[in-house]
């Protein structure tokens, strides 16, 4: 018997500093202070910074939605709409998997139609950290 094994993508440090700095850019660039999370594609966290002054529940909050994203592979902002529609199906999710980010401001990261990681913002509105999370991956070419 032989042991099976694959070959997967995942982000590097590099890539998920760039995203740290590029989302604290942003940030800046609105006059907001939040907490920015970068995961790999099994949720793990890569990169993580709370700006000065960002509210410490932030940092979980940044984390829980870019875990989500990446297990996924959607925006977070997908749920708050499915919840509109079937708020049941919200409260199961919630329910069953624990520490998830359903509000939006995370996205996922993809190379070659493979998620491999995710992005994600605290700390501004909802759109504010869903403009964040869009801008940082962007400004890596994603």
């Amino acid at each position: 018997m032989s042991v099976d094994v694959f070959d997967k993508k995942s982000l590097t440090r590099e890539t998920a500093e760039a995203l740290v700095a590029a989302a604290a850019a942003k940030a800046e660039e609105l006059g907001l202070r939040i907490t920015v999370a970068v995961v790999d594609d099994a949720g793990a966290l890569k990169a993580l910074s709370r700006m000065d002054g960002a509210p410490a529940p932030t940092v979980e909050m940044a984390f829980a939605k870019a875990r989500t994203a990446a297990h996924w592979g959607a925006p977070t902002d997908v749920w708050r709409s499915l919840g509109r529609d079937d708020v049941g199906l919200l409260v199961g999710f919630v329910g069953a998997l624990g520490e998830v980010g359903i509000f939006g401001g995370a996205v996922p990261v993809s190379v070659d139609g493979a998620v491999v990681g995710a992005i994600a913002s605290s700390g501004g509105s909802e759109e504010q950290d869903v403009e964040i999370a869009q801008a940082a991956l962007a400004a890596v070419g994603g």
